[in-house]
């Protein structure tokens, strides 16, 4: 990479803990061969559990325990009649695919352009939930000091740092497209996810796209910088494998661990100075401040059952992808949605 004239050497530069929190990402950004967690498992039925049978085991890919400790934390995760199994995947999508191709994974969160990527490796999942953000809460473009990036059209001709094939990417071209760009007015500057922003530092890229918790961080430290306001929805997707879906007790036990998770959500909205503690603190060294804005803006994690416009969503990622050569053409994204799961967790939500 090639850098402009060196930026002022009074530039407060950033705590190396700040680049490991782009990890989490959505981000940004989802080993086959991680380690699995600690199993946990108890008795009582909860919602459709009655149909796990004992002995079930559920393998999730969790990323900075995103699933595990709200279910933990409130409560929702007590008396399970099956086991589940945590695996902590640190490097995002592409490791959790390699996971899922390995058949490692029952289960796992992670964003949109990872499981595409899947889809294109064609392995074999399913997306059994959604869960849609605001604009601008999960990833958001992180610019440069210089000024001379203010809204999205302005990003022509300049150096973006992104990480290919993980959430980054794929938020970016949306992004440009919302603006009328495309992939072809910048320039892609691809780097780990824990480099993106230290890119923009150090002159080698104008701009990022970034959680929008660590560019947050980055803000209060870079006066000049900012972070541009975009239209694009960014969705958390919830798959599993079709082998997983295909078996009655897996099947029942993912309904049931959904069914929890709503529960969690409710828990962290009604708890959120001990969430903020336990998650965007401890979890992601954010200070309490920093954490409480983070989620009022975001809100709680909560999945529902996918819908049209998920699909459709997808179908318009996908698109893009295709068009920056990102992904081959032809993908039949409409297969990553199973109507039958889909019409189970619908009642299960219903009745829980």
């Amino acid at each position: 990479m090639t850098g402009r004239p060196d930026k002022p050497s009074s530039r407060r530069r950033l705590r190396p803990f700040v680049w490991a929190l782009s990890l989490v990402l959505l981000g940004a950004v989802l080993a086959g061969c991680a380690s699995d967690g600690p199993a946990r498992s108890a008795s009582g039925p909860v919602g459709s559990a009655s149909a796990a049978p004992r002995g079930t085991t559920l393998r999730i890919g969790d990323q900075l325990k995103q699933i595990e400790l709200p279910l933990e934390l409130s409560g929702a995760g007590d008396g399970l009649p099956y086991t589940a199994k945590f695996a902590n995947f640190a490097g995002g999508g592409p490791e959790i695919n390699a996971a899922f191709a390995a058949k490692k994974i029952d289960l796992a969160t992670y964003g949109d352009t990872p499981v595409l990527n899947a889809l294109a490796a064609r392995t074999d999942i399913v997306i059994v939930g959604v869960a849609a953000y605001r604009p601008n809460t999960q990833l958001t473009v992180v610019t440069d000091q210089d000024g001379d990036i203010r809204n999205p059209a302005d990003l022509r001709g300049k150096r973006i740092a992104i990480t290919k094939r993980t959430a980054a990417e794929g938020y970016l071209l949306q992004v440009l497209d919302a603006a009328g760009l495309t992939r072809n007015d910048v320039t892609i500057v691809d780097v780990p996810s824990t480099s993106r922003l230290a890119a923009v530092e150090s002159g080698d890229a104008d701009a990022a796209v970034e959680a929008a918790f660590s560019a947050q961080t980055y803000l209060a430290l870079h006066r000049g910088a900012t972070s541009l306001a975009s239209p694009v929805v960014m969705r958390t997707l919830l798959v599993a494998s079709q082998d997983a879906i295909s078996d009655p007790a897996r099947h029942a036990a993912i309904l049931d661990l959904i069914i929890r998770l709503h529960r969690a959500s409710k828990w962290t909205a009604t708890h959120s100075d001990a969430w903020i503690d336990s998650f965007f603190v401890k979890q992601l060294g954010l200070t309490h401040e920093t954490g409480a804005a983070v989620f009022t803006r975001q809100g709680p994690l909560t999945f529902a059952a996918p819908t049209d416009g998920d699909r459709d969503a997808l179908e318009l990622q996908g698109g893009l992808l295709t068009k920056a050569g990102s992904l081959p053409a032809g993908l039949d994204v409409a297969r990553l949605f199973d109507s039958s799961f889909n019409a189970d967790l619908s009642a299960s939500l219903a009745k829980g």
